[in-house]
């Protein structure tokens, strides 16, 4: 119940302080929280064991960063506790990933190392938006972000070619294989209507005939779809 009167009371003095006394530094009210090891800049998740530094990418438990001097906190505060906000501004630590240095607007998550951030670049939740760029990339360190947690569904991403051209053979071979089996159907309907015409005591006979081939048709379509819906699962070892 403290917990949950910890998230809800930040929220109301929001709608009842003026708006100015945030518009100066950037900062929501923060949360007094205790968080072992914890340091200003570091981003702090919820777990079953309470809050602790996050240590998964794209954690979907982010709950916002540790400030070190908030203008308003609530919770009961001591030695052991750090103030959490989850809304406005806040330097927060960050390092820089494979795809290079972050940019202004660049979307920043959790990474796998604890407390710290990184660019986000894939689906996943995200801890905010930098507000200005960070090139070093011998070490981790701090960057300004507007904090807003949310499902990041990897906007902007690139597309792997060879993801495009495995589902353009798969939609190809599905066209063909549907244009082949609807053709031959018609073939051979037309064929059977025809020999029906011509000797009409094999009615049983053709008629047989029409219905094995019309099987074979849908066999040969399923086969098809089938073929088509392996070309798209298929990944390379």
């Amino acid at each position: 119940m403290r917990a949950l009167l910890f998230l809800i009371i930040p929220a109301f003095l929001v709608t009842i302080l003026p708006i100015g006394v945030f518009a100066q530094s950037g900062e929501s009210v923060a949360v007094n929280l205790e968080i072992a090891d914890a340091a200003p800049g570091d981003i702090i998740s919820l777990s079953k064991e309470g809050p602790i530094r996050a240590k998964n990418p794209y954690d979907a438990t982010i709950f916002g960063v540790v400030v070190e001097a908030p203008i308003l906190s609530t919770g009961i505060k001591s030695e052991k506790t750090r103030a959490v906000i989850t809304s406005g501004s806040a330097e927060v630590k960050v390092k820089l990933g494979a795809s290079g240095a972050i940019k202004e607007g660049d979307f920043i998550t959790s990474s796998s190392e604890a407390g710290v951030g990184q660019k986000a670049e894939k689906d996943g939740y995200i801890l905010g938006k930098a507000l200005a760029s960070y090139e070093d990339s011998s070490k981790a360190g701090l960057v300004k972000v507007q904090l807003g947690v949310a499902y990041f569904p990897g906007l902007g991403k690139k597309i792997d070619p060879a993801v495009l051209i495995r589902y353009g053979a798969a939609a190809l071979f599905a066209v063909i294989a549907f244009v082949a089996a609807t053709f031959a159907f018609i073939r051979f309907i037309t064929t059977g209507i025809t020999a029906l015409g011509r000797n009409p005591f094999a009615k049983s006979t053709i008629i047989g005939g029409m219905l094995f081939s019309g099987l074979i048709v849908v066999v040969l379509a399923a086969a098809g779809v089938l073929i088509a819906a392996a070309i798209i699962a298929f990944r390379p070892i």
